[in-house]
């Protein structure tokens, strides 16, 4: 994957972790959305673990939002690339659940210490309303 779209593909997923934390679900879906969209460009719209581990982001937090039938269909794609593409060894080490992600890697997170400071407003300072 191309170094930027890495990158920002790291960033939109702490992003949204920080707003759905924060209950601003809709936010957090836009920003994996975005994520997404990065991840594509940069694989050149090949499927790969890091895709597979954001959509099932998204499909849990259309879970949280309760639109069951849009997550089931993003949980869907996710484990279809899994199973198709044979790279649960790359990043999940079994199937998928709605409820209970079982990734062996988690995405980058922003450091303890500068946690505290940062992640209390990161989605408010984005502009969500």
């Amino acid at each position: 994957m191309h170094e930027y779209y890495g990158k920002a593909c790291s960033t939109y997923l702490t992003i949204s972790q920080e707003c759905i934390e924060e209950n601003k679900v809709d936010e957090g879906i836009k920003y994996l959305e975005k994520g997404i969209d990065c991840n594509r460009k940069g694989e050149q719209g090949q499927p790969n673990h890091e895709l597979a581990y954001l959509l099932n982001k998204l499909a849990l937090a259309y879970h949280k939002k309760g639109d069951y039938e849009i997550a089931r269909a993003f949980q869907e794609e996710c484990l279809d690339i899994i199973s198709k593409y044979s790279i649960s060894d790359q990043g999940c080490t079994e199937p998928i659940a709605i409820t209970t992600p079982k990734c062996s890697s988690t995405p980058p997170r922003l450091s303890p210490s500068s946690r505290s400071s940062s992640r209390q407003k990161t989605c408010s300072r984005l502009g969500s309303k």
